[in-house]
């Protein structure tokens, strides 16, 4: 039998792509096309899952989307923020000193309301606190 050997583009890590997704996983998959030493053509089909927690979520038209640890500014004229690219959306208003400055949206749309009472420094590099 002949040997298979790859004579296309080299082994990359854009020649993997995302089949699907879910909450908590994507399958990646990639093809190789390869030609033998007679000139037969051939593919080799490559997959594997990605096992991580809120790796993907439904946007607003229900489409399944890569996860971001993103902080945005706010669009709708509030002058707060948002972090609305995950399984659970977080929205900050523009004052942490206003009545209900963050507000946490889970997943099963539960509403939590969260206004920080202190927040603490700490210098690593010379371990005092501020």
């Amino acid at each position: 039998m002949p040997t298979q050997t790859s004579t296309n583009r080299p082994n990359t890590p854009h020649d993997w792509a995302v089949a699907s997704r879910g909450f908590h996983e994507r399958l990646w998959t990639k093809v190789v096309a390869q030609t033998n030493q007679f000139g037969q053509a051939s593919t080799q089909s490559s997959s594997f899952v990605e096992v991580s927690t809120g790796v993907c979520y439904r946007d607003d038209q229900g489409q399944w989307r890569d996860s971001e640890d993103l902080i945005e500014l706010a669009t709708d004229g509030s002058g707060g923020a948002r972090a609305v690219r995950g399984p659970h959306k977080v929205y900050f208003a523009p004052n942490l000193n206003s009545a209900e400055p963050i507000t946490l949206v889970t997943l099963s749309n539960r509403f939590f309301k969260i206004r920080p009472v202190a927040l603490a420094y700490y210098d690593s590099a010379s371990g005092l606190h501020r």
